[in-house]
C-alpha cells in the first residue's frame, strides 16, 4: 500500500527493494497495528486500521469528495465483498480523467506519470486499474520520481496552453536528470548547455518554452532578459545560440570581462541580426568584473564603419600591448600605431583610430590632413611630436599638409579644417593677394625658427626680417604677407606697401563679419 492508501504499487517484477526508512516506517506501523491489536499476524479481521484512521483524519479535515472517495474506498475494499476490484477500478478511471496518475490534490498534487486516454488505456484501467497500464510500468521500472508540486502546477499550465503533456512530462523529467548528475563528468556549464538542448528540441511555441525554461531554472531575471530578446524579434533558438556563446566565454578562465565581451559583440554582428537585435544581445548579456565590462572599443570601431571581423582582430591586438618601459599602461600611441600596423584600408585605419581618439578635434585634423595626402605614418609622428594641437606646434603639420596637396585649392581645403578661423582667415586673404598657402607657411617657419628661444611672439620688425628672406616676392606679395602676418591692424607702418596693406586689412576685418566657413570631411561609414 502506498503513502495514500492506495493500492497503486510498481507490479512485482519491476518492483524496487526497500530502503532502510522505509523498512524502519512499516516497522513503526506495524508497532502502531499491535497496540489496537489489528495486526494482520495475530488476527483473522482485515487490516482496517489504516483506511479507519485515514477516513476519520478526512472527515476531520474536511477533505475534498475525491481524497474522501479514495481513503472510503480502502476501507470499502476490506469490508465488502469484491471491494478491491471496485476500488482498482475507480482509481483507474480517475487516472484516465485526470490525464495521468496523481497523488494528492488540489494545490498538493503532484504528477506521477501522464496517461494518454486511448480506448486501451480506458479499458485496462477501467478494469484491471492502474497497474495494467503500461505507463505505471514504465514509471516504476525507469526509476523516476513524480514531480513536484511546482513542477506539477507548470506542467498543467503548459498542458492547458496546449503543449503536448506526454513531451511536456519528459522534457521536465530529462531536465531534472540532466541537472541532478551533478556527480559525473559534466560541469555546470556542460550540464547548462543540454538542459536548454532539452529545450530546443521540442515541439512548442517560443513562449511556452520560455515560461518552462523558468520554471524549471527558477531564474526568473535570466527569463526577463531572454524574454526582451524575443521582443526585439529574436527566436526561442535564436536567444539560445546567443546565451550558448555567453555561457561559454562566461565558463572560460584568463580572460578579463571586457574581452568576453567584445567577443560577444563579434559574434552578435556576424549572426545577421538587425542593429536593433545586436544591441539588445550586448545589452541583455553582460559580463562582470564588479560592475558590468562593456566592449567600449569594439563598438566604436563598428560603429565607425569597420566590419565585425576586422574591428574584433584589432581589439585582440590591442590586448597584446604592453606597456613601454617605465608606464604603468598602454599608451593610445601604441594602440594608433598597431592600427597604423593592421591589414586595413587607409580610411579604415583612420576610422579605427577616430574609434581610439574619439571625436576629438586633433582627430578632426588628422583626418583632414590624410584626406589631403599625407600618409598616416607621418600624422603619427607629427602627433608624438605635439602636432594638433594648435599654435606654433602645428606648423609642421601645415607643411606637410601643402607639401602633399599640390593644388592651392586642396591646401586651402585641408587647412580650413587644421587651423582656427582666425588663422585661416589670413591664409584664405592673403590668397586672394597672391600670397599661397605655401608662401604663407614659409613665412611662418622663418618666423618660428628666428623666435625660437626667444620668450617672446614676432612683431612687426620681425615679420619685415621673416618676409625679406624669401626670395623672388613681388612688392604686393611682401606688404600682403606682412599685413596678415603682424599683430599691426592698420597698414600705416606697412613696410612695403601702404596702399596694399589697406586692401588686405579692409578683406581681413570683412572676413570677420562672415561666419566662419568649416569644410566638412567625409567619413567612413561604411
Amino acid at each position: 500500500m502506498d503513502e495514500d492508501g492506495d493500492e497503486d504499487e510498481p507490479p512485482d517484477d519491476v518492483k524496487p527493494a526497500l530502503t532502510p526508512e522505509q523498512r524502519r516506517a512499516n516497522a513503526a506501523q506495524r508497532r502502531e497495528r499491535e497496540r489496537f491489536g489489528w495486526d494482520d499476524n495475530r488476527t483473522a479481521l482485515p487490516d482496517l486500521y489504516g483506511p479507519i484512521s485515514d477516513t476519520i483524519d478526512n472527515i476531520k479535515d474536511g477533505k475534498s469528495l475525491l481524497e474522501f472517495g479514495d481513503t472510503a474506498l480502502g476501507l470499502a475494499a476490506d469490508l465488502v465483498p469484491g471491494g478491491r476490484q471496485l476500488k482498482r477500478s475507480r482509481q483507474g478511471v480517475e487516472t484516465i480523467l485526470r490525464g495521468g496518475r496523481y497523488k494528492g490534490y488540489g494545490e498538493d498534487s503532484r504528477l506521477l506519470y501522464p496517461v494518454d486516454a486511448t480506448w486501451q488505456q480506458v479499458l485496462q484501467a477501467s478494469i484491471f486499474g492502474n497497474n495494467a497500464l503500461a505507463a505505471t510500468r514504465d514509471f516504476y521500472a525507469g526509476g523516476d520520481s513524480g514531480l513536484s508540486k511546482n513542477q506539477t502546477a507548470l506542467y498543467e499550465s503548459l498542458v492547458s496552453g496546449g503543449a503536448d503533456r506526454m513531451e511536456t512530462y519528459h522534457a521536465i523529467q530529462d531536465w531534472r536528470r540532466i541537472g541532478n548528475d551533478k556527480d559525473g563528468e559534466l560541469d555546470s556549464y556542460e550540464r547548462g548547455r543540454m538542459q536548454r538542448d532539452v529545450l530546443r528540441a521540442l515541439d512548442m511555441d517560443d513562449e511556452q518554452k520560455l515560461a518552462l525554461y523558468t520554471g524549471l531554472s527558477g531564474a526568473d531575471t535570466r527569463g526577463e532578459k531572454f524574454q526582451t530578446l524575443m521582443a526585439a524579434g529574436l527566436t526561442w533558438a535564436q536567444v539560445m545560440d546567443a546565451y550558448d556563446q555567453y555561457a561559454a566565454l562566461n565558463a572560460g578562465e584568463g580572460m578579463a570581462a571586457g574581452k568576453k565581451a567584445a567577443a560577444l559583440a563579434r559574434w552578435a554582428d556576424t549572426q545577421g541580426f538587425t542593429k536593433a537585435q545586436a544591441a539588445a544581445v550586448k545589452n541583455q548579456l553582460k559580463f562582470f568584473s564588479i560592475v558590468p565590462a562593456e566592449a567600449t572599443r569594439y563598438q566604436h570601431m563598428t560603429d565607425a564603419g569597420l566590419d565585425a571581423g576586422k574591428a574584433y582582430e584589432l581589439t585582440q591586438a590591442f590586448d597584446a600591448l604592453a606597456p613601454l618601459p617605465g608606464a604603468n599602461s598602454v599608451s593610445n600611441m601604441q594602440r594608433y600605431r598597431a592600427i597604423e600596423k593592421a591589414a586595413l584600408t587607409e580610411r579604415e585605419k583612420i576610422a579605427a583610430i577616430g574609434a581610439v581618439m574619439g571625436d576629438t578635434a586633433a582627430y578632426q585634423k588628422l583626418a583632414a590632413a590624410t584626406e589631403a595626402g599625407v600618409r598616416l605614418g607621418q600624422c603619427l609622428d607629427l602627433l608624438d611630436a605635439g602636432a594638433f594641437s594648435g599654435g606654433a606646434k602645428d606648423i609642421p603639420l601645415y607643411r606637410a599638409v601643402v607639401d602633399a596637396a599640390n593644388r592651392p585649392e586642396d591646401q586651402l581645403a585641408a587647412l580650413s579644417a587644421l587651423m582656427t578661423d582666425a588663422e585661416f582667415n589670413k591664409v584664405r586673404t592673403g590668397d586672394d593677394f597672391g600670397v599661397t598657402p605655401e608662401l604663407y607657411v614659409r613665412a611662418r617657419e622663418i618666423m618660428a625658427g628666428m623666435l625660437e628661444g626667444a620668450g617672446r611672439s614676432g612683431n612687426g620688425e620681425d615679420v619685415k626680417a621673416a618676409v625679406k628672406k624669401i626670395p623672388g616676392l613681388t612688392i604686393t606679395q611682401k606688404a600682403a604677407l606682412w599685413q596678415i602676418l603682424s599683430p599691426a591692424t592698420t597698414a600705416t607702418n606697412n613696410p612695403f606697401n601702404t596702399v596694399t596693406g589697406k586692401k588686405v586689412q579692409k578683406a581681413l576685418d570683412d572676413w570677420k563679419k562672415d561666419e566662419p566657413q568649416g569644410l566638412s570631411l567625409p567619413r567612413l561609414t561604411g
